[in-house]
């Protein structure tokens, strides 16, 4: 069988016609695959050397005849034919991921953890009194608990072994774990963001109400594709598709626990508690339940939730029977991030009219009115995050992150102080506000000839395969390009139209809204006016225009924190109205009319 040679020094066997992205996932390698390995972006490079099957028309579409001559194939495309050693390839570490942010104020934390640790001293059996040993405890507990058979076996030893001294650890109802005697350590517990793109886990100490540590990581899931149409495709196409789905995200946060517990000291059995929040596909995918329906009208899920179930079943290294939660969702592509943004927001108590924006692949829009909270999603895609564009990147060392006119022309900040190698989302939408201000395009996003405009110092406008391109450089290494334009005219265009419809939908204009929330890591980088300059955002005074950083995060350490705010949130689940955007005549019309790019009117 050939042999793969890898850059760490790696190497494994694979049968003949492996595809490289198949020996890329056999050697835990997490090579990018953005579409889910269809083959329609592009984007899963990797240099190679050796026997490899010949270039496939999807290769020669989407790679020039210099990068083919200089080894660069899709893994996706490419098989092995013989020996292989695989010389570069994308990766997804490095990226900036928002852990917290924003310029809203923090959230009180107030309230009574689900989980807690309970000493008590449990009265002694007499000739008088026989109960049995489950109700007494019950009775010290104060409540009526659920005693699983792993405690009940051993019960009579461990009330005894401390003359009836004990420690509980539990949660609602559910009892997790009794010691005998008293001073047990806390009950930790971790809150968890999963996104599509990254995921954040927080632990906490329940009883300081201290937040011990925080980790960030992207979403390993990112090697069957960046968005939620890729991977429900992966998960329904490919064989065992929604387990490798599954264990990809379970690894994922066992990682950010590892991570967690190496950095804090807290023995990984001494968490009790898991709350998770997503999007519905991330939801679905975690379970490991099939997310088909999703992606087909009428767009229903299998459950809203929450759905409780244990660490030792989901797969996750906590306390084996610790609580693992996944709050409820809103609606099909509304999901319990949402709902935890709109926690974290106290959008429910908002005076006047509010818009909480969570820009990411999925874009999740909600609106609160004296007559409500309404609440759609649009499909942004994930060009916002530089996947499908020709320079895009990850916000990684040597992304450009922000672009503003000075001296010359357009200036730029490139992460890591590097070279720039491409565009993050951010950057993209200064760049484009930029262009647009300096007449390099036009309000239907065309790129004009050099002909039309003036090109000087760091400005260049160079032929492309779809018109002109606008170049950084006189090389042309790093440029937007016109077929770049037309992907985040199409994201853009989802969010605004999604926004004006659901404004429409209530009878409202924007010039009616009292303040915009904006959140996630794409937002929050944001620079309002170019936002505003391209059409992204309503044009409504900067300083109302606030940012609630990774509010998905903050809602789900408030909920883990208290059970009064987890009631509220399961509450406010069912008061939400869906506005179902596909359904709804008018978005269509919004949608065309917000592909120009401009200022709201």
């Amino acid at each position: 069988m050939p042999k793969v040679f890898f850059p760490d020094g790696k190497e494994i066997m694979v049968p003949q016609g492996t595809l490289v992205a198949e020996a890329l996932q056999e050697a835990d390698i997490e090579a990018w695959l953005p579409c889910g390995g269809q083959g329609y972006c592009g984007r899963c490079r990797v240099k190679l050397e050796g026997s490899l099957s010949l270039p496939t028309e999807v290769e020669q579409a989407h790679l020039s005849p210099g990068e083919l001559a200089q080894g660069v194939r899709l893994s996706c495309q490419t098989r092995i034919e013989g020996d292989v050693r695989v010389l570069t390839l994308q990766s997804l570490t490095g990226a900036q991921i928002l852990t917290g942010g924003g310029d809203l104020p923090a959230p009180a934390l107030h309230g009574t953890p689900l989980l807690q640790r309970l000493e008590v001293k449990v009265k002694p059996p007499t000739v008088q009194d026989q109960r049995p040993d489950s109700e007494r405890l019950e009775a010290a507990l104060g409540g009526s608990y659920r005693i699983p058979l792993s405690i009940l076996s051993r019960l009579p030893a461990l009330l005894r072994e401390r003359d009836f001294l004990v420690t509980a650890y539990a949660s609602g109802d559910e009892l997790l774990k009794l010691e005998p005697g008293k001073d047990h350590g806390p009950p930790y517990a971790v809150a968890v963001d999963l996104g599509t793109t990254t995921m954040v886990a927080y632990l906490w100490d329940l009883e300081k109400k201290r937040c011990l540590g925080t980790a960030a990581a992207g979403n390993p899931q990112a090697v069957c594709g960046d968005d939620v149409i890729s991977r429900m495709v992966y998960a329904g196409d490919k064989e065992d598709g929604l387990f490798r789905l599954q264990a990809l995200a379970v690894a994922g946060i066992n990682g950010l626990v590892e991570e967690l517990t190496a950095g804090t000291g807290v023995p990984a059995r001494e968490i009790y508690q898991v709350t998770l929040v997503g999007n519905t596909c991330m939801q679905h995918l975690f379970l490991g339940i099939d997310p088909g329906c999703l992606g087909k009208a009428p767009y229903v899920p299998a459950c809203r939730g929450p759905v409780i179930t244990t660490a030792e079943h989901i797969g996750l290294n906590i306390y084996p029977r610790g609580i693992v939660e996944f709050l409820p969702n809103i609606a099909g592509f509304v999901g319990s991030d949402a709902l935890a943004a709109a926690v974290a927001v106290n959008l429910a108590e908002k005076a006047g009219n509010t818009l909480l924006v969570d820009l990411g692949t999925n874009g999740e829009l909600l609106l609160a009115t004296r007559d409500g909270i309404f609440a759609c999603s649009t499909a942004a895609g994930p060009a916002f995050e530089g996947a499908g564009i020709s320079a895009g990147m990850r916000a990684v060392p040597g992304a450009i992150d922000k672009m503003y006119l000075g001296e010359g022309g357009l200036q730029w900040h490139v992460i890591g102080s590097l070279s720039p190698r491409g565009f993050c989302g951010s950057g993209l939408v200064d760049g484009l506000a930029g262009i647009l201000d300096l007449g390099i395009m036009d309000a239907s996003g065309r790129i004009k000839t050099p002909e039309e405009t003036t090109d000087p110092g760091n400005r260049y406008i160079a032929p492309g395969d779809r018109g002109f391109d606008f170049c950084l450089d006189p090389e042309g290494q790093v440029r937007i390009t016109q077929a770049d334009v037309r992907k985040i005219q199409l994201a853009k265009g989802a969010v605004a139209a999604g926004m004006k419809t659901l404004l429409d939908h209530v009878g409202l204009r924007f010039q009616d809204l009292d303040q915009i929330i904006l959140a996630g890591g794409f937002g929050n980088y944001l620079d309002i006016n170019n936002a505003q300059q391209i059409g992204l955002i309503p044009q409504i005074p900067p300083e109302r225009v606030h940012f609630a950083g990774n509010a998905a995060g903050t809602g789900a350490q408030m909920v883990l924190l208290s059970r009064e705010i987890r009631e509220k949130a399961l509450g406010l689940t069912g008061k939400i109205r869906h506005l179902e955007l596909a359904g709804t005549a008018s978005f269509s019309q919004a949608f065309m009319e917000a592909m120009f790019f401009g200022p709201w009117n």
